[in-house]
């Protein structure tokens, strides 16, 4: 920052870790009572500890003064460089917004992917990886999805471990995806799932813990389906019937016919709550028939 137009852009030479600014070839007025502030960025290199910044200022005032002197000063600075803790987090992704969150509400059949992410800042690495996640019992895992792949897992598919042989340095991150089914929702609110890691930097371990859960809700079965339609007709002609079904929940709906002569239709649909569906049939021979639909 400049306090007049009296000044000029120094000359900036840039030497291993100096850096001068030079103006004795430049219009350079500071008068009694002004500021010149000179303003720089850096960047951490490496984790060191507590490292002093010295700074210089090497001038004289004007030559043509009675008394001209020259002037010097210094002053410093001290900056704390310390490596942060390595970073352990657990993520579930939205099926809704696909961002990485921790908790998600899902149903019995859905399937969710967790992320697991550890990062590393220091100056050596982290080594003998060994992640291990906990399914809770509301879930089990979906063989072949893990990345990278799993080392091993329970057969009950509620267990499994990730060994990584290669190290993470400063500022990478160990990455770990994979998918689980929800089997169940007797269990409530209890569906937090827990992800552990062990490591070591050097001969120092490194352990910590992270969780990420879904809320199974209860899937309310849809109400039995109103059905109306013909009522009489002659053998080998065709009727019509139209069934009406509401699921409490909104979801779509899908729909199987009996027609009391020992066929039926295959599953139909998905069909959105509320919406009127029609299918036809014929008998063959003379009798009274119950028409049935179920959701």
């Amino acid at each position: 920052e400049y306090p007049s137009e009296d000044f000029e852009d120094p000359e900036i030479n840039i030497t291993d870790n100096h850096i001068i600014y030079n103006w004795t070839e430049k219009e350079f007025n500071l008068f009694p009572g002004e500021t010149i502030t000179i303003t720089f960025d850096t960047i951490v290199t490496e984790y060191c500890g507590l490292v002093e910044n010295l700074a210089f200022v090497d001038l004289w005032n004007c030559s043509s003064s009675p008394d001209p002197c020259h002037l010097t000063d210094s002053d410093n600075a001290y900056v704390n460089i310390t490596a942060p803790p390595p970073v352990f987090d657990k993520w579930i992704k939205d099926p809704d917004s696909s961002e990485w969150v921790e908790l998600v509400d899902v149903y019995v059949e859905d399937e969710v992917t967790f992320r697991i992410e550890l990062t590393y800042y220091g100056n050596y690495n982290l080594s003998n990886i060994s992640v291990v996640d906990q399914l809770p019992c509301t879930l089990e895992f979906v063989e072949g999805t893990a990345d990278p792949e799993e080392t091993e897992f329970t057969e009950d598919l509620k267990i499994i471990w990730w060994n990584i042989s290669d190290p993470i340095e400063d500022g990478e991150t160990l990455t770990i995806e994979f998918n689980a089914k929800v089997i169940d929702d007797s269990c409530g609110d209890s569906g937090i799932n827990t992800a552990t890691v062990n490591a070591f930097e050097l001969d120092e371990p490194y352990t910590a813990s992270d969780t990420a859960g879904v809320f199974v809700l209860m899937n309310t079965p849809p109400c039995q389906p109103d059905i109306n339609g013909d009522t009489l007709g002659e053998p080998g002609q065709e009727l019509t019937f139209r069934a009406i079904g509401v699921d409490p929940d909104g979801n779509d709906i899908f729909y199987k016919f009996d027609w009391g002569d020992e066929t039926q239709t295959d599953w139909i649909g998905p069909f959105e709550s509320g919406q009127s569906v029609i299918q036809t049939h014929i008998w063959e021979g003379e009798g009274e028939y119950s028409v049935k639909a179920k959701l």
